[in-house]
C-alpha cells in the first residue's frame, strides 16, 4: 500500500506539471518569434525567409557565402591572408530577419532563439569537424556583470549538447575591457582586441582541436584575436562557429 501510494504521488505531481504547461500553453499561447503569429516559436512562413548558409556556396576557410559559383572554394582574402583559426562557419546570412533574433538574444535576455537552432543545425554539422572542446569568446568581467550572461557562452552549450561535445567555459578569457566594437572598421577593431585575450592558467590547450564559438561573424577579428591566443598556447586546430554572418556593406 505504501509502494502504491507512492506512485499515485508521483502520478499526480506529473499530471499537475504537465496541466500546468498546458495552461500556460492556453492562456500564453507561443508566438512566432518574427511575425508573432499564434502557433510556433518560429513559423513556416518565417523560417523559409531565413537564409542558411551551408545550403548556398561559400568559402571554405571563412565561410563568406559568395553571390555565384559552382562549389565551394577559398576566398580571396583568406588566400592572400589566411586568417588564424582553420575554419570558420555560420548558419545563417546576417539580415533584418536574424537581426531582429539576435538583437532579442543579445541585448534583451530573450533565450528563445536556443529552442530554433537545432531545426537549422543539420546544414552546418556536417561543416564541423570533430572537436576535442567548445570555448565560447568571452566577455570581460565587467561586461558581464552589465549584461548578467554571455550570449557566447549560452550559444556553446547549445552547440556543445547538439554535438556532444563538452563545453570549457573559463578556458579563454578576456584579460583587457575593451570597448564595444559596434561602429568600428576592421583596423580599428583588429586595434581594439590587442591583447584582449588570455589562456586560464589551469588549463591547457596544447595539442587539442578546439571549436571556438561567437554570436555574430561581422569581420572575423574577435574570432581571429581570440584563435591567435589558443594557437600561441599549443592549440592543434581552431575551428569557428556562429550563429551568423554578416554580409560586406551590411
Amino acid at each position: 500500500m505504501e509502494e502504491f501510494n507512492r506512485v499515485k504521488v508521483k502520478l499526480v505531481t506529473c499530471s499537475f506539471f504537465w496541466g500546468s504547461l498546458l495552461m500556460l500553453d492556453y492562456f500564453f499561447p507561443r508566438t512566432c518569434f518574427l511575425c508573432s503569429a499564434a502557433g510556433d516559436d518560429l513559423c513556416v512562413h518565417c523560417q523559409q525567409k531565413l537564409k542558411v548558409i551551408c545550403r548556398g556556396v561559400f568559402c571554405t576557410v571563412c565561410g563568406k557565402p559568395f553571390t555565384a559559383g559552382l562549389k565551394p572554394h577559398p576566398c580571396s582574402d583568406c588566400t592572400k591572408d589566411p586568417p588564424a583559426y582553420d575554419r570558420h562557419r555560420s548558419i545563417f546570412l546576417f539580415d533584418e530577419n536574424i537581426k531582429k533574433l539576435v538583437h532579442q538574444f543579445k541585448y534583451q535576455g530573450d533565450f528563445g532563439i536556443k529552442r530554433i537552432i537545432p531545426e537549422f543545425f543539420g546544414a552546418v554539422a556536417a561543416e564541423i569537424p570533430p572537436a576535442d572542446i567548445i570555448i565560447p569568446v568571452p566577455l570581460h568581467v565587467n561586461r558581464l556583470r552589465s549584461r548578467g550572461y554571455n550570449q557566447s557562452l549560452v550559444l556553446a552549450r547549445v552547440f556543445g549538447k547538439l554535438l556532444c561535445r563538452k563545453v570549457g567555459p573559463r578556458v579563454l578569457k578576456r584579460v583587457k575591457d575593451t570597448p564595444t566594437q559596434t561602429g568600428l572598421d576592421r583596423r580599428q577593431r583588429e586595434q581594439n582586441l590587442k591583447k584582449a585575450f588570455g589562456i586560464s592558467g589551469k588549463h591547457d590547450v596544447g595539442g587539442k582541436k578546439i571549436l571556438l564559438v561567437d554570436d555574430v561573424h561581422t569581420t572575423g577579428v574577435t574570432l581571429n584575436a581570440a584563435a591567435s591566443v589558443l594557437k600561441s598556447f599549443g592549440a592543434g586546430e581552431v575551428y569557428a562557429l556562429t550563429l551568423a554572418f554578416v554580409p560586406s556593406g551590411f
